[in-house]
């Protein structure tokens, strides 16, 4: 029987609809890389594959609306065989469209706190690149400059107090690193007679027990016994 029954016709409109859809995304998406294009940003190769990408859903669209008129008029079997493959071929399409739609949201790694923003809304990221930056609150620690001549007390495992201004509390600290090779720094020399300027050592520590609203940069006094 010759004839488009009312789920052909249904199907062939849905297919318009997705083909026309994806057309306007990929046109949106044509725009914004020839933005970038003109201010330096994007390469002519992302320009030109943005561009064959908006054309070739431009004539997809075309297609699916001419089969879309065919359902309405009446369509011959193997005009139907040709439309089913058409429908497979745009829903394979359509499905590529929602996988990038999905990697538009991502899962932060940590739990955390953003402390940098490095893409706006509407702004293209390259694959790889991060689009903000997080900091780990509950994974602090403490860096300090120690001198050559107080390095004893800084071994690695030894536990020492310092107070924090910012909290108006003291905490203790485990040395977890000591560096390999020390920096030469400001400090006066041991020996007049045969003078020197003493190195420092960068040591780090962490916090014994969890510093609530424990932030980075925040100063920290350790007072050495001479």
């Amino acid at each position: 029987k010759r004839g488009s029954r009312d789920e052909t016709i249904n199907s062939a409109r849905d297919i318009w609809q997705a083909a026309k859809s994806q057309a306007t995304l990929a046109k949106e998406t044509y725009k914004r890389v020839q933005d970038l294009y003109d201010n330096g940003v994007a390469s002519l190769q992302k320009r030109d594959e943005a561009y064959a990408a908006y054309e070739s859903t431009k004539y997809n669209e075309s297609a699916a609306y001419q089969k879309y008129k065919m359902a309405l008029g009446g369509a011959s079997s193997e005009s139907k065989i040709a439309a089913k493959a058409k429908e497979s071929a745009a829903l394979g399409q359509v499905n590529e469209v929602e996988s990038y739609l999905k990697d538009v949201k991502a899962t932060a790694p940590i739990d955390g706190e953003v402390s940098n923003v490095l893409l706006s809304g509407g702004e293209l990221s390259p694959k790889g690149f991060p689009v903000v930056l997080m900091i780990d609150l509950k994974d602090s620690w403490l860096k300090i400059s120690v001198p050559e001549k107080y390095l004893n007390e800084f071994k690695v495992g030894k536990e020492f107090e310092g107070y924090i201004p910012a909290l108006k509390k003291s905490a203790k600290f485990r040395v977890k690193y000591l560096s390999v090779m020390g920096d030469f720094a400001t400090w006066k020399a041991t020996n007049n007679s045969n003078t020197y300027d003493m190195k420092s050592y960068e040591v780090e520590a962490i916090p014994l027990e969890e510093l609530e609203n424990f932030r980075v940069g925040m100063s920290v006094l350790v007072t050495i016994k001479p």
